[in-house]
């Protein structure tokens, strides 16, 4: 009876790895599918944690000698793992590669902070705080109310939603032209304003997007390119609610002819779940077109938000425009 037991732990034991082993393997397949096709995209956000996941394994594989006797070839298994570390690892350590800038005469420095407050007036008050000592130029805002304002000197134009979800860009610069962008019934507001920054114009599109698995992100995004592409110089901020390696994201960036400002500054892990900030993943980005080039990127700290701040420091090369008549 005794060795029947033990047989039957054995059996358990042995089936388990198998199944953890299997498990990884879908999980990764789905993860490298998410980068081509729109339905298995959600997988995408995990790139980093599944090659952990894959690190560990390997280890353990190495150096236990009874998880190795649970397959029939292990070193099969191995070379598995490997290939699977590698390339979630090569995904990962694409972010760290940069892209080429464009060659601007004389630009303009500007400073552009992106928010998703969720819903928190504390978030913002501590925002308030943590930017008062260098103020950027531009403050971009995402789950906000109509009646939120900001307690910051010199910025004088301002520009929101009507949504209690909605979006606030906040600027020292003349703002102009402000169009409120909506791909669909129940979809957020995304704003497009145009910034005058010493007689340089721009667009900036502020957006906050479905999430990943809710009907509409794809119409969203299709809307985002379609408008996008027709336009010279933007920049892009928002909450995209998914990761750079998806294919809606890959997309986006193709069609709309926009570069990832955070392409050669590693991993911004932007959001974490839950109310504990778990497994953060990046979802929060600035993209850009035309005459413009990013000088530095990155996230500060956790404010009242599942989200973090981002903060870019951007170059503006695009052709001035006349001078008025008082500037003569």
């Amino acid at each position: 009876m005794l060795r029947l037991v033990i047989s039957l732990k054995r059996l358990r034991f042995s089936r388990l790895p198998a199944l953890v082993f299997v498990g990884l393997v879908l999980f990764s397949g789905l993860a490298f599918m998410g980068m081509v096709l729109n339905a298995t995209s959600l997988f995408t956000h995990f790139h980093f944690y599944l090659a952990l996941s894959w690190g560990l394994w390997l280890l353990a594989f190495a150096s236990l000698p009874r998880l190795r006797r649970c397959f029939w070839v292990p070193k099969r298994i191995f070379q598995v793992g490997t290939v699977m570390l590698l390339a979630h690892s090569g995904a990962v350590g694409s972010l760290w590669i940069g892209a080429a800038q464009p060659d601007l005469a004389s630009p303009n420095h500007l400073d552009i902070v992106w928010f998703n407050s969720h819903h928190q007036l504390a978030g913002i008050t501590d925002l308030e705080k943590l930017l008062a000592p260098n103020l950027p130029d531009i403050i971009a805002i995402a789950e906000v109310g109509p009646e939120v304002e900001l307690d910051l000197p010199g910025f004088n134009y301002i520009w929101r939603s009507s949504q209690n979800s909605g979006m606030l860009i906040a600027s020292r610069f003349p703002l102009e032209n402000q169009r409120i962008l909506a791909s669909s019934a129940g979809a957020r507001d995304q704003l497009l304003v145009d910034v005058i920054v010493e007689r340089r114009r721009f667009k900036l599109m502020a957006v906050h997007l479905r999430k990943p698995y809710e009907r509409g992100q794809i119409d969203e995004l299709k809307a985002i390119a379609a408008t996008v592409v027709k336009l010279s110089d933007v920049i892009v901020v928002g909450d995209f609610n998914t990761t750079p390696w998806s294919a809606q994201f890959r997309n986006l960036c193709r069609d709309a002819e926009l570069q990832h400002a955070g392409a050669g500054f590693g991993l911004l892990n932007s959001f974490g779940l839950s109310r504990w900030r778990l497994f953060p993943i990046p979802i929060d980005h600035m993209l850009m077109k035309g005459a413009i080039g990013i000088e530095s990127i990155a996230v500060l700290p956790w404010l009242n938000s599942d989200h973090h701040p981002i903060r870019a420091r951007f170059l503006l090369g695009t052709p001035r425009g006349r001078k008025a008549r008082s500037d003569h």
